[in-house]
């Protein structure tokens, strides 16, 4: 794992730790993200959600072309509104690889079955 998703990942631990306003009483339990060692839940899939368009080209084509860039999200069946989210994005400087690899899909398998939301684009 390169230096950037170990930053990035520390990045999203430490935002969902200490998002919560120091004044705020009104904690519940469905307030604090509930992460789990051990494979606890069931794992939903959305695939192919359109996040925004990017810019393209064929090797035949000087005018650029609109294509949709998507994602895959895969979060545990539970009933949490606060979950923390790991952002995969894989190498391949958006000329190649793909966000359902097999390595891909079994990683975020792993991190939803224990309550993260697991976000991978391409």
């Amino acid at each position: 794992m390169n230096n950037f998703l170990i930053y990035l990942l520390l990045i999203i631990l430490i935002f969902t730790s200490f998002s919560k306003s120091k004044g705020d009483d009104s904690e519940t339990l469905n307030d604090i993200p509930i992460i789990k060692q051990m494979s606890s839940y069931s794992v939903n899939v959305t695939t192919d959600i359109v996040y925004a368009e990017g810019l393209s080209h064929d090797q035949s084509s000087i005018s650029p072309f609109a294509i949709p860039l998507k994602l895959d999200v895969y979060y545990p069946d539970n009933n949490s509104t606060n979950r923390p989210v790991f952002m995969f994005i894989h190498g391949g400087g958006f000329t190649g690889g793909i966000k359902h690899k097999p390595e891909i899909v079994d990683m975020a398998n792993y991190y939803a079955s224990r309550g993260w939301v697991f976000v991978s684009i391409d």
